[in-house]
Protein backbone atom coordinates (compact mmCIF):
# COMPACT_ATOMS: atom_id res chain seq x y z
CA UNK A 1 0.00 0.00 0.00
CA UNK A 2 2.83 2.41 0.84
CA UNK A 3 4.45 1.65 -2.51
CA UNK A 4 1.36 2.97 -4.27
CA UNK A 5 1.61 6.29 -2.41
CA UNK A 6 5.29 6.96 -3.10
CA UNK A 7 4.83 8.50 -6.58
CA UNK A 8 2.17 10.90 -5.28
CA UNK A 9 4.35 11.79 -2.30
CA UNK A 10 7.20 12.59 -4.67
CA UNK A 11 4.85 14.79 -6.68
CA UNK A 12 3.68 16.52 -3.49
CA UNK A 13 7.30 17.38 -2.65
CA UNK A 14 7.20 19.93 -5.48
CA UNK A 15 4.24 21.70 -3.95
CA UNK A 16 5.73 21.62 -0.46
CA UNK A 17 9.13 22.97 -1.52
CA UNK A 18 7.78 25.68 -3.84
CA UNK A 19 7.05 28.28 -1.11
CA UNK A 20 10.64 27.99 0.11
CA UNK A 21 11.98 28.53 -3.41
CA UNK A 22 9.83 31.65 -3.66
CA UNK A 23 10.98 32.99 -0.28
CA UNK A 24 14.66 32.38 -1.05
CA UNK A 25 14.25 33.96 -4.49
CA UNK A 26 12.69 37.06 -2.97
CA UNK A 27 15.55 37.27 -0.46
CA UNK A 28 18.14 36.97 -3.26
CA UNK A 29 19.40 33.71 -1.72
CA UNK A 30 20.11 32.24 -5.14
CA UNK A 31 22.09 29.21 -3.97
CA UNK A 32 19.35 28.14 -1.56
CA UNK A 33 16.62 28.74 -4.15
CA UNK A 34 18.51 26.74 -6.78
CA UNK A 35 19.23 23.90 -4.34
CA UNK A 36 15.55 23.57 -3.51
CA UNK A 37 14.64 23.93 -7.17
CA UNK A 38 16.92 20.94 -7.80
CA UNK A 39 14.80 18.99 -5.28
CA UNK A 40 11.73 19.96 -7.31
CA UNK A 41 13.38 18.78 -10.53
CA UNK A 42 14.47 15.50 -8.98
CA UNK A 43 10.96 14.82 -7.65
CA UNK A 44 9.59 15.45 -11.15
CA UNK A 45 12.08 13.03 -12.65
CA UNK A 46 11.43 10.39 -10.00
CA UNK A 47 7.65 10.28 -9.57
CA UNK A 48 6.75 8.82 -12.96
CA UNK A 49 9.67 6.42 -12.95
CA UNK A 50 8.76 5.14 -9.50
CA UNK A 51 5.11 4.74 -10.52
CA UNK A 52 6.10 2.67 -13.55
CA UNK A 53 8.70 0.68 -11.59
CA UNK A 54 6.17 -0.24 -8.87
CA UNK A 55 3.40 -0.66 -11.46
CA UNK A 56 1.29 1.92 -9.62
CA UNK A 57 0.84 4.47 -12.44
CA UNK A 58 -2.69 5.86 -12.60
CA UNK A 59 -4.50 8.48 -14.65
CA UNK A 60 -5.07 10.50 -11.46
CA UNK A 61 -1.38 10.32 -10.62
CA UNK A 62 -0.55 11.62 -14.09
CA UNK A 63 -2.99 14.52 -13.63
CA UNK A 64 -1.51 15.28 -10.21
CA UNK A 65 1.95 15.30 -11.78
CA UNK A 66 0.93 17.75 -14.51
CA UNK A 67 -0.99 19.90 -12.05
CA UNK A 68 2.01 20.09 -9.70
CA UNK A 69 4.29 20.96 -12.62
CA UNK A 70 2.00 23.76 -13.73
CA UNK A 71 1.58 25.15 -10.20
CA UNK A 72 5.36 25.26 -9.77
CA UNK A 73 6.10 26.71 -13.18
CA UNK A 74 3.26 29.24 -13.25
CA UNK A 75 4.04 30.36 -9.71
CA UNK A 76 7.68 31.01 -10.52
CA UNK A 77 6.93 32.65 -13.88
CA UNK A 78 4.35 34.79 -12.10
CA UNK A 79 6.92 35.73 -9.47
CA UNK A 80 9.42 36.77 -12.14
CA UNK A 81 6.70 38.78 -13.88
CA UNK A 82 5.61 40.58 -10.72
CA UNK A 83 9.26 41.34 -9.94
CA UNK A 84 9.67 42.90 -13.39
CA UNK A 85 12.03 40.30 -14.85
CA UNK A 86 9.45 39.07 -17.39
CA UNK A 87 6.45 40.70 -19.05
CA UNK A 88 3.40 40.50 -16.81
CA UNK A 89 1.41 38.67 -19.52
CA UNK A 90 3.98 35.92 -20.10
CA UNK A 91 2.60 33.35 -17.61
CA UNK A 92 -0.65 33.40 -19.62
CA UNK A 93 0.98 31.36 -22.41
CA UNK A 94 1.77 28.28 -20.28
CA UNK A 95 -1.49 28.78 -18.35
CA UNK A 96 -3.44 28.48 -21.61
CA UNK A 97 -1.45 25.36 -22.49
CA UNK A 98 -2.22 23.85 -19.07
CA UNK A 99 -5.93 24.64 -19.42
CA UNK A 100 -6.02 23.18 -22.94
CA UNK A 101 -4.28 20.02 -21.73
CA UNK A 102 -6.61 19.53 -18.79
CA UNK A 103 -9.75 20.23 -20.83
CA UNK A 104 -8.77 18.10 -23.81
CA UNK A 105 -7.58 15.25 -21.60
CA UNK A 106 -10.93 15.16 -19.80
CA UNK A 107 -12.83 15.05 -23.11
CA UNK A 108 -10.89 12.26 -24.77
CA UNK A 109 -8.64 9.35 -24.06
CA UNK A 110 -5.09 10.42 -23.22
CA UNK A 111 -2.77 10.34 -26.18
CA UNK A 112 0.93 10.73 -26.62
CA UNK A 113 1.88 14.26 -27.65
CA UNK A 114 5.60 14.39 -28.52
CA UNK A 115 5.75 18.18 -28.32
CA UNK A 116 3.71 18.45 -25.13
CA UNK A 117 5.76 15.70 -23.51
CA UNK A 118 8.87 17.86 -23.57
CA UNK A 119 7.16 21.20 -22.96
CA UNK A 120 7.32 20.90 -19.18
CA UNK A 121 10.94 19.80 -19.26
CA UNK A 122 11.98 22.81 -21.33
CA UNK A 123 9.93 25.14 -19.11
CA UNK A 124 11.66 23.73 -16.03
CA UNK A 125 15.06 24.39 -17.64
CA UNK A 126 14.12 27.93 -18.65
CA UNK A 127 12.76 28.72 -15.18
CA UNK A 128 15.97 27.31 -13.72
CA UNK A 129 17.98 29.69 -15.90
CA UNK A 130 15.85 32.57 -14.62
CA UNK A 131 16.48 31.47 -11.03
CA UNK A 132 20.18 31.28 -11.77
CA UNK A 133 20.03 34.89 -12.90
CA UNK A 134 20.46 35.79 -16.54
CA UNK A 135 20.76 39.12 -18.28
CA UNK A 136 18.05 40.99 -20.16
CA UNK A 137 18.90 39.60 -23.60
CA UNK A 138 18.72 36.01 -22.33
CA UNK A 139 15.43 36.80 -20.56
CA UNK A 140 14.08 38.12 -23.86
CA UNK A 141 15.12 34.85 -25.54
CA UNK A 142 13.43 32.88 -22.75
CA UNK A 143 10.21 34.86 -23.29
CA UNK A 144 10.33 34.16 -27.03
CA UNK A 145 11.00 30.46 -26.39
CA UNK A 146 8.07 30.15 -23.95
CA UNK A 147 5.67 31.80 -26.39
CA UNK A 148 6.91 29.77 -29.36
CA UNK A 149 6.74 26.48 -27.45
CA UNK A 150 3.27 27.32 -26.16
CA UNK A 151 2.03 27.97 -29.70
CA UNK A 152 3.59 24.67 -30.87
CA UNK A 153 1.96 22.68 -28.07
CA UNK A 154 -1.44 24.27 -28.64
CA UNK A 155 -1.14 23.63 -32.37
CA UNK A 156 -0.14 20.02 -31.76
CA UNK A 157 -3.10 19.44 -29.44
CA UNK A 158 -5.49 21.10 -31.91
CA UNK A 159 -4.22 18.97 -34.79
CA UNK A 160 -4.50 15.85 -32.65
CA UNK A 161 -8.07 16.75 -31.70
CA UNK A 162 -8.99 17.30 -35.33
CA UNK A 163 -7.53 13.94 -36.32
CA UNK A 164 -9.41 12.20 -33.53
CA UNK A 165 -12.69 13.88 -34.52
CA UNK A 166 -12.31 12.64 -38.10
CA UNK A 167 -11.95 9.02 -36.96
Amino acid sequence: MLRAAIPSLLTAVRLLVLPLVIVFTLRDATAAALSLYAVILLSDLADGRVARRFDTATRYGAYFDVLADMVVLLSLLGLFSVCGLLPIWLPAAPAIVAAAFLLSSRCSTPRYDPIGKHYGTVLYLLVGALLWGVGPSIRLGICAAIVAMSVLVLSSRAIGALRMSRN
